[in-house]
């Protein structure tokens, strides 16, 4: 990767950072300008298409991203999460199967699998996902309350329980976690 690459690359990433995604677009077809096969080129006009709610074209775009890289684990996830909300759950839950072993570093992509996995009915494989991201980031809020509601849902009550407390321990007037800790 070259070094002009690279700039356009972090100012995209800062963009997103910042919600600019008209800017994060025009850095994209400026990356695709170089290179018209340019895998983040299309990852990031995946990623604009989707914050604009327009996932035919979203979709499109992650899957020629994963054409032209085949590795990118990012745009096989974001796709993945496409077909799950638009019904394709055969296509989500191959691409799924296919990437999530690649996920072990990634918390994002982790959780974000394991809520796709969680809404397709597959929970021993979004209780691993969300057990995963919150031993990257167990100081991560969402992740911890994820994998609370998950053991509940596998019938780990205990355990879900201990989860729910510590979150309470943090946060003692976050009334979800009252209400899921009184439920069980």
């Amino acid at each position: 990767m070259d070094e002009g690459t690279r700039e356009l690359l972090a100012a995209a990433q800062a963009s997103a950072q910042r919600g600019d995604w008209q800017h994060v677009e025009r850095v994209a077809q400026m990356l695709l300008s170089r290179n018209a096969a340019d895998p983040s080129g299309q990852f990031l006009i995946g990623l604009a298409r989707k914050l604009q709610n327009r996932a035919e074209e979203a979709s499109r775009a992650f899957q020629l991203a994963l054409t032209a890289d085949p590795r990118r684990y990012d745009a096989a996830i974001e796709l993945a999460n496409i077909c799950q909300i638009s019904g394709r759950y055969p296509d989500a839950i191959g691409l799924l199967d296919a990437y999530a072993p690649e996920l072990s570093n990634s918390p994002y992509y982790l959780c974000m699998a394991g809520l796709a996995y969680r809404r397709l009915g597959v929970h021993l494989k979004a209780h691993g996902l969300f057990e995963r991201a919150h031993f990257l980031q167990p100081e991560i809020e969402n992740f911890k309350a994820l994998l609370a509601a998950e053991k509940v849902t596998l019938g780990q009550i205990d355990q879900a329980a201990t989860i729910y407390q510590s979150l309470l321990d943090t946060y003692p007037k976050h009334r979800r976690y009252h209400f899921e800790l009184a439920n069980l």
